[in-house]
């Protein structure tokens, strides 16, 4: 069934990508066609949708929304600094920069997207449930042939069982098949249930108008699904009921340390307080906070830390086997030459894939299965 469609297809050139990198006209350039792509109606639904009250009101909810779907405030800033696509783009900064490179990597993949394939990758371009960084992936790689080998590209049917996509050049094809993975996987308490206890604790917290910083420690034994009964949780959390010193044990033997004090209208520079939380976090452990926006300040700043127990050694490459490098390898037909990428959040030092003999031991294994 691949090669016939592969054969009926056939494979389609890629855009060159842009020389000498992305200036501000390239970059506006782009953003706009970008623009089209999504078109005026669909951006402005989704971001009704992204601001919606009930999100806006969560602050937990709209900065994991925000994680999911950075292009919604991207296109916002943007819009802001054209002032609404009447002045040329100046400078290309912050979340523009991330807009323009995404908008760069549509540009050179857009001509091999047709049909079905098109429609399919507008819907996880633009959803808000976390589908945008694998695609963006998939269009780096591809962009990525096309750049170093002039790659052909033949994208496989929406819902074809298969890599995500055959590229050709010099007479020779490989299959490529893409993984993301969040850097949560390490963590044993899943990414919604620890979402929940954080929402219910600051909830709380903000109830009693008070501003400070948490550790919330989770222990091995710590029952999840306890979290379903919400009810039983706030009236545990009556727990936390004022200003000062906090050290509170919740259900399940979950430890709530830190230092509480009433709202006051203080502030701090947004970036700054943002930094300053990131270099005292704890290694593994997730960052919550909520404040009140006065510009580029934060007002009646509230920090919680979450520790939380994370698969290590055996359990994390066995786990990682299951769920990504041995799915990726069956994506493959062995048919032709393949070609798995992997992106992997949060890592900076890719001497960390180098040096893990369990890494090696899944790179080994995957190259076992699929040759």
């Amino acid at each position: 069934m691949l090669e016939d469609w592969v054969t009926n297809q056939g494979f389609i050139k890629p855009a060159k990508w842009p020389r000498g990198g992305l200036y501000p006209h390239q970059a506006a350039g782009f953003i706009e066609e970008l623009r089209r792509f999504i078109t005026h109606d669909l951006l402005l639904e989704r971001t009704r949708e992204y601001r919606s009250p009930s999100r806006v009101l969560d602050g937990v909810r709209i900065a994991r929304l925000r994680e999911k779907q950075p292009l919604i405030e991207a296109f916002e800033d943007y819009e802001r600094a054209t002032r609404n696509r009447q002045r040329k783009l100046r400078s290309v900064t912050g979340e523009i920069s991330d807009l323009a490179n995404v908008a760069a990597q549509f540009h050179v993949v857009a001509p091999t997207l047709a049909g079905a394939i098109r429609r399919h990758h507008l819907d996880k371009l633009i959803s808000l449930d976390g589908q945008l960084k694998p695609l963006v992936l998939e269009w780096s790689t591809a962009a990525h042939f096309a750049r170093t080998s002039g790659a052909e590209i033949a994208w496989l049917p929406v819902g074809a069982s298969g890599p995500e996509f055959i590229a050709r050049a010099n007479g020779i094809e490989w299959e490529v098949e893409c993984k993301w993975q969040s850097q949560m996987i390490t963590h044993l308490l899943g990414l919604d249930k620890a979402d929940a206890l954080a929402a219910m604790i600051i909830g709380q917290v903000k109830s009693l108008s008070l501003q400070g910083h948490l550790q919330v420690i989770v222990p091995v034994e710590f029952d999840s699904s306890t979290l379903d009964k919400r009810q039983d949780w706030l009236a545990s959390l009556s727990a936390l009921c004022g200003p000062g010193a906090v050290d509170i044990q919740l259900p399940g033997g979950i430890q709530v340390q830190g230092d509480l004090r009433p709202v006051d209208g203080s502030g701090l520079d947004a970036d700054e307080w943002m930094a300053s939380m990131k270099a005292r976090l704890p290694n593994g452990a997730r960052l919550y906070a909520e404040s009140k926006a006065i510009g580029r300040t934060a007002q009646n700043p509230l920090e919680l830390q979450m520790i939380s127990p994370r698969r290590t050694g055996v359990d994390l490459v066995e786990y990682l086997w299951d769920r990504k490098f041995s799915k990726a390898a069956m994506q493959c037909s062995a048919d032709r030459g393949g070609v798995l990428v992997f992106e992997w959040e949060g890592v900076e030092d890719p001497a960390v894939f180098s040096d893990s003999p369990g890494i090696q031991d899944l790179l080994a294994r995957t190259y076992d299965q699929i040759s």
